[in-house]
């Protein structure tokens, strides 16, 4: 999927966009940055709770655990929308 960048027009490939992440606070930015003209976008806010629960359910999905893993999904997708908003 192509995406253009609002600040230099150019396409950017979704496919080949790299996740950064900023601390500021309490909070983590995760945002992607323009291959050519450098212009930050912002993807989503995390915490330290929820960085946890990613870690968790990474470690789900290694080991086949469903029940988990949807269990966690749930909270974690509960967590990200009340932190950023949704």
């Amino acid at each position: 999927m192509l995406i253009t960048c609002a600040i230099c027009n150019n396409d950017i490939n979704t496919a080949d966009l790299v996740l950064s992440e900023r601390p500021l606070g309490k909070l983590i930015k995760v945002f992607y940055t323009c291959p050519y003209c450098g212009a930050e976008y912002h993807v989503m806010w995390h915490n330290d709770e929820t960085k946890e629960l990613q870690k968790k359910l990474d470690q789900a999905r290694a080991n086949n655990d469903t029940v988990a893993f949807n269990r966690l999904q749930s909270v974690f997708k509960k967590k990200l929308d009340k932190l950023n908003n949704r």
